[in-house]
């Protein structure tokens, strides 16, 4: 179909001059059927000698009559009367807008059909068809356009549709295609069509004089469209990161404009000079030739292995040398359920070498980041930054030496797609230059860094002009500490253009910084320079060629001819700054068996190997609606001369264990990770029992206590009978049992509370958790269980002995789950976890770890998952991940028992299954395993409840009875949380606290002053800090009593806050 508006005339606000009306006629819309309604309602001015023409299937049409007739806000804009019948082929007619019901094939019944609504040879005629006549045969479709055109003897033609901007194999083109046939509206335009140059020919062939015609992506970057500001103000709107999938997406549509009038309604593109246009759309690149220098592009050749494990599924993930192997690893990246923490290694089919050492989980899940091999003199890799979310950037770095990894020094700020480059400094000294990148989903990075083992990282100053601020270039060193960038991202969404040459300024034996200078002097043909600038492209060295591998470019998708270009030429001027380089591109068209699938080079991985080959892994995209696809295997590219050797594949551990990460360096004398602490049982009988405990400020399971029938009576269906069915709640769903409050892998979903009863009763699968909230004022007031759960209030009461958290409490949410971990975080009040139904193992931290476990400042949340995922998904027990430098502290907490957790104790939890052992031990483990079995009976706390005996043993061997109804075997956890003060009211932040994990004031105070002595320091110098920071005075009271000393904080957590403040004001420093 089609549908028209008057057109612009100079620039978007400028009208066409109307002595004559301007009809609009629409036939086979997609997806603008409100079109003229939008039009009349927003721009009633510009519609006032205007009428819009619908044109679609009789059928189709009466439908839409229906539609209009039957919504008064558009039925009241046209002056049609709705008792008047349709005529044949007239659906409904009016001065503002008429329907017209044919078959676009016959265009003799649909022109005089038109031509009995309005007068069209006097009219200025737009016609618009958005993805509509490529469902027609090429003759039907060309034929109607050929019609169009002899309307009025001034006819626009706007048309919207599919193209192929390479060849159909290509992988995002074969699945564009393929979604469209799946559905029965195979694309019939395209391949007889497929690109600009085609689409021109049959407009101009048709009796449109002048045809324009862009693609979408190339539509994003036209200021005649959209202005810098307006793309960069989208970022604003949601953090995006897919701008390989956008641009093939968009490279994958035409927006065509044609005409029969004299005088081009569109402006022409501005074209600024050679030297204005560095960094912008136009080339900065000189082409001294108009053919290849090699005539034979299949110099090199493919050797393919199919793979057919899904962790070869990955796509922006980083590829990087195992040392002392000739294998590659590709960690991270974004696999089939997410990102990845793990990494695939590949190595020759005739290798027989043992798994190699990579990249423990523990750190952590991201894509977009670099590991950089620093070569076989030194064989040790440096993984800088990359991200979770586009919103969640990271800034930590490992590097591996001797088969570990270890953390050193973090970035300045967040890294994301940016490059890294190894560099041989002075005194024979290896270094990583980090240039470009994104700080933030709407931040492009400034300073380009330098990385050395002994310096950490720092801001190399830019001598001379700089390349506009970009991400995901390509930046190659070609020299000891030397090398070329091209291409990347501006801030605003544009591919940069042009070349540029960077060198490391080293004086004295320092380097002193970086400069960059704008080289013109490229030996290509005249086709090659639209895709030398490319954003997410990869890079590789056969023999003496650097060859530029994949991504995307200006004009979107880069064409199969062009998708490697070969560099070739002379490097010895950079010997000389001043002079001229010198070097040759061609194209470089590998040849591949026809039975192999070609690759996919979007979010690839490639690096060199020790035989003169690369190897291409990963890479993917998701293609939109139309689907995702996944490479399906590797490829070797090789020299045909020289032959590949054998082929390569991905192999797989040995074992499943992953090595621990190594301790990192101590810098202030601190020990070495201690063995996990089993947590102590005790029996409390009175309150001072308790406040002991609170004054020694460490964790306590709490046995023998009585609090309600709750024990016995909490089953799901009692549950479910006790409430009113029409009780929300707002639950957090989750993919897998792991949740992380700082990557949001899960969702709010609001629900009825049966619902999610029945949902984790008859789901296994479901990773779903509830912490309730409160039922009159959810954002403003505390949960309190005896008033947001009246029906089963009675059911539960705290222990007589723990008469302090009564008259300190506050806030008591109820917690129910299924098949989740908790997330790692520390609560700023002291509370007492009461087990009701199921078991869970808890990990806690003392605070002195806090430093240690990736808080992120002014956050109670850590970053780090302490639970390592089982095998068996579904019965498995997840292990605790070993964390270097702290303290963790284990307990396994059944029904009838509570848990005390002090404040600023980290702490995170996962459920268990039925098969926990059942012998008691109080004696501290050896490890984070052996410190399970340390716990009591289940048989034992029943009997001391109080349980009967048949009870008791319901689960014992050869029972028929159902081990859920058995509370410590629930598949459903249920526990009931009080939160309580053990400071006086105004050392807590002031304002709101929900939660109960606002920090102290003295620390909100102090990030306060942390902010006021940076800005001190901005405003003078030499200024020295008056007086000391004075330390809190210790607790003196050593009586046995009833009270708590609530005056004074305590040192582990006065020390805590300090080290955190501490560690903000190092961070806010490395950023000046």
């Amino acid at each position: 179909m089609a549908s028209v508006t008057t057109q612009p005339s100079g620039n978007a606000n400028d009208e066409i001059p109307m002595e004559k009306n301007a009809g609009l006629v629409m036939g086979g819309l997609d997806s603008d059927d409100p079109l003229p309604f939008s039009w009349m309602a927003h721009h009633p001015g510009l519609c006032s000698n205007t009428k819009f023409v619908d044109v679609d299937f009789e059928a189709l049409m009466m439908t839409k009559r229906e539609i209009i007739f039957n919504t008064p806000q558009m039925r009241d804009m046209l002056s049609i009367p709705t008792d008047e019948e349709p005529q044949e082929g007239i659906v409904f007619d009016s001065a503002e807008y008429a329907g017209i019901g044919c078959d676009l094939r016959n265009t003799r019944r649909l022109e005089r059909l038109i031509k009995s609504v309005v007068d069209v040879e006097q009219c200025l005629v737009l016609c618009v068809a958005e993805v509509s006549i490529t469902y027609m045969s090429t003759e039907d479709s060309d034929a109607l356009i050929r019609w169009t055109a002899g309307l009025s003897p001034d006819v626009t033609f706007c048309l919207l549709e599919q193209q192929s901007p390479d060849r159909p194999d290509n992988p995002f083109t074969a699945t564009m295609l393929k979604h469209f046939a799946k559905l029965g509206t195979p694309l019939r335009s395209v391949l007889e069509y497929p690109g600009c140059h085609t689409q021109t020919l049959r407009f101009q062939d048709a009796g449109y004089a002048h045809v324009e015609i862009q693609n979408l992506w190339e539509l994003w970057a036209d200021p005649r469209f959209l202005t810098p500001s307006v793309r960069m103000s989208l970022d604003d709107v949601e953090p995006f990161d897919e701008w390989e999938e956008f641009a093939l997406f968009g490279s994958h549509y035409c927006l065509l404009v044609a005409q029969t009038g004299s005088e081009p309604l569109i402006p022409e593109q501005q074209r600024g000079s050679r030297r204005a246009s560095i960094d912008s759309l136009a080339s900065d690149l000189s082409t001294r030739t108009v053919s290849p220098h090699r005539e034979n592009t299949q110099w090199f050749a493919y050797k393919y292995t199919a793979e057919s494990q899904k962790e070869s599924r990955t796509h922006h993930g980083s590829a990087y040398k195992i040392a002392d192997q000739d294998a590659l690893g590709v960690h991270g990246g974004v696999g089939l359920k997410g990102r990845l923490s793990t990494t695939s290694v590949y190595t020759s089919t005739e290798s027989s070498i043992p798994y190699p050492s990579v990249p423990p989980e523990e750190i952590g899940a991201r894509c977009c980041h670099t590991i950089t091999s620093f070569g076989s003199r030194l064989e040790q890799n440096l993984l800088v930054g990359g991200r979770a979310s586009p919103s969640a950037p990271m800034k930590d770095c490992w590097l591996q030496v001797d088969g570990k990894w270890e953390r050193v020094h973090d970035l300045p700020e967040p890294r994301f797609r940016h490059r890294c480059a190894a560099v041989v400094l002075p005194h024979d000294q290896y270094g990583v230059v980090l240039y470009g990148g994104k700080t933030s989903a709407t931040k492009v990075a400034i300073d380009t860094l330098l990385w050395d083992r002994h310096n950490g990282w720092q801001v190399l100053h830019n001598v001379k002009s700089d390349p506009l601020p970009r991400f995901g270039a390509s930046f190659a060193r070609i020299g000891f500490n030397h090398g070329l960038l091209m291409g990347g991202m501006r801030q605003d969404g544009v591919v940069c253009q042009g070349l540029w040459k960077w060198r490391l300024i080293i004086r004295d034996n320092k380097v002193i910084g970086i400069r960059f200078k704008t080289s013109n002097c490229l030996d290509a043909s005249a086709g090659i320079w639209p895709w030398m600038d490319r954003f997410g492209a990869s890079y590789s060295v056969i023999r003496d060629e650097l060859l530029l591998i994949g991504g995307i470019a200006k004009h979107g998708c880069i064409p199969r001819d062009y998708e490697i270009l070969s560099f070739v030429g002379s490097f010895s001027a950079f010997n000389d700054y001043e002079k001229e380089m010198e070097l040759r591109v061609a194209c470089v068209l590998p040849k591949i068996d026809p039975n192999v699938p070609r690759p996919f080079l979007i979010g690839h991985s490639t690096h060199y190997t020790a035989k003169a080959t690369t190897l291409i892994v990963g890479g993917g995209a998701t293609c939109f609606s139309f689907g995702a696809y996944w490479n399906p295997g590797c490829w070797l590219l090789h020299d045909r001369e020289a032959g590949p050797g054998s082929r390569w594949a991905m192999i797989k551990p040995e074992e499943t264990k992953v090595p621990s990460l190594s301790q990192p360096p101590m810098t202030n004398g601190s020990l070495p990770c201690m063995d996990s602490i089993s947590i102590q049982h005790i029996e409390l009988s009175t309150d001072q029992g308790f406040v002991r405990i609170l004054r020694e400020g460490a964790p306590k399971l709490l046995k023998t206590l009585d609090f309600g029938p709750c024990l016995s009576r909490w089953t799901p269906s009692y549950l479910v009978s006790k409430t009113p069915a029409s009780k929300a709640i707002v639950i957090h769903a989750a993919q897998s049992r792991t949740m992380n409050f700082q990557r949001k892998d899960f969702a709010y979903k609001a629900t009825s509370f049966h619902a999610f009863i029945n949902h984790i009763q008859t789901t296994p699968s479901a990773h779903m958790y509830l912490r309730s909230i409160s039922n009159t004022n959810p954002t403003g007031t505390p949960a309190d269980f005896w008033t947001d759960w009246p029906e089963i209030s009675d059911d539960f009461h705290i222990p007589s002995s723990l008469n302090f958290i009564e008259s300190h409490k506050h806030s008591s949410p109820l917690r129910i789950s299924a098949n989740v971990n908790m997330w790692l975080h520390y609560d700023v009040m002291a509370n007492v976890l009461f087990q009701v139904r199921g078991t869970r193992k808890l990990v806690l931290f003392p605070p002195c770890d806090l430093k240690q476990l990736s808080f992120p400042p002014g956050s109670t949340s850590s970053t780090l998952d302490v639970f390592q995922p089982a095998e068996q998904v579904d019965t498995g027990e997840d292990s605790i991940r070993h964390v270097p430098n702290t303290h963790p502290h284990v307990a396994i907490l059944r029904p009838g028992e509570a848990l005390y957790i002090p404040p600023l104790w980290a702490h995170t939890g996962t459920p268990l299954s039925s098969k926990v052992p059942r012998e008691t031990s109080t004696k501290a483990s050896t490890s984070a395993s052996a410190s399970a079995s340390a716990t009591s009976s289940i048989s034992e706390s029943h009997d001391r409840l109080g349980k009967a005996p048949n009870e008791a043993t319901a689960n014992a061997p050869g029972s028929n009875i159902d081990p859920d109804d058995n509370p410590a075997h629930s598949k459903i956890n249920i526990s009931l949380n009080v939160f309580f003060r053990t400071l006086s009211p105004q050392k807590y932040a002031a304002g709101r606290d929900v939660y109960g994990n606002r920090d102290l004031a003295a620390y909100e105070d102090g990030r306060r002053d942390v902010e006021k002595i940076v800005r001190r320091f901005l405003a003078t110098s030499n200024r020295k800090a008056d007086g000391e920071e004075k330390s809190p005075p210790a607790s003196a009271d050593v009586t046995e009593s009833t009270e708590l000393n609530m005056d004074s904080i305590p040192r582990d957590m006065v020390k805590a806050y300090l080290e955190r403040l501490s560690t903000e004001l190092q961070e806010r420093a490395d950023k000046l």
